[in-house]
């Protein structure tokens, strides 16, 4: 009875203690974020109703933020873009005015939104490496939907695994066509809806042309059987 007691009593002077000095925190709301996606940065354990000062991997910013009278705050922004590289690490640093010694840092990871697809020519049926990171936005599995360019045909639309953490990556080899695909320009979406849609979060493309093979007379051998006469090529990329 008396441990419990005892536990009881500190558990209330903790929750008494001000702010100030309790140690200070700073969290972010999830730990890799692609380009545009919403930041909130979470303090606490700050001056109350004091300024808060932000630095980002090392260089001070001009503008302050002032905590709400518990010692809090939320620092909402958008994820800068990474260039050159797939992911980068980033610390933001929250520093008390008034007790410089009140300071918490947050690690985040910065992605890229890309797809890649190997080889990006050759015969048209054959399976080819996808490998995909950056889907940060929403959902958990990664969608590809094959439509022919000009809006004529259906879409087919394929699952093509779970996305894992912490920057939703996926690598896996699908056939993006199949022996019985009708030569013309192919538009392939990758998103996390289950079927096509037009307005999307995050999304990224390729374009193909699929064509016959022109079969030489050495290859009729080959033709004869059973090797697919169709070729494809991608033609373009990028982002949505």
């Amino acid at each position: 009875m008396k441990r419990h007691l005892g536990a009881a009593v500190i558990a209330v002077a903790v929750l008494a203690l001000p702010a100030s000095a309790q140690a200070a925190a700073l969290n972010p709301s999830k730990p890799c974020y692609a380009a545009g996606d919403r930041v909130v940065l979470g303090g606490a354990g700050y001056t109350p109703n004091g300024q808060v000062g932000f630095a980002v991997d090392g260089r001070a910013l001009s503008s302050t933020l002032t905590a709400d009278p518990a010692g809090n705050f939320l620092l909402p922004f958008r994820a800068p873009p990474t260039t050159n590289v797939d992911s980068r690490k980033s610390t933001i640093t929250a520093t008390d005015v008034a007790n410089p010694a009140l300071t918490a840092r947050a690690k985040l990871t910065l992605s890229r939104l890309v797809v890649r697809i190997s080889p990006n020519s050759g015969r048209a049926s054959r399976p080819r490496r996808i490998r995909a990171r950056g889907f940060t936005a929403q959902g958990r599995a990664l969608y590809m939907h094959v439509r022919r360019r000009g809006g004529r045909g259906p879409v087919r639309n394929a699952r093509l695994g779970r996305l894992t953490r912490p920057c939703k990556t996926l690598s896996v080899k699908r056939r993006l066509f199949s022996r019985s695909t009708a030569p013309g320009r192919y538009r392939i979406i990758f998103d996390t809806a289950r079927r096509l849609k037009t307005r999307r979060a995050q999304g990224f493309f390729f374009d193909f042309t699929v064509r016959r093979i022109r079969v030489s007379s050495s290859s009729l051998a080959a033709a004869a059987a059973g090797a697919p006469p169709l070729e494809a090529t991608m033609t373009g990329s990028g982002k949505l």
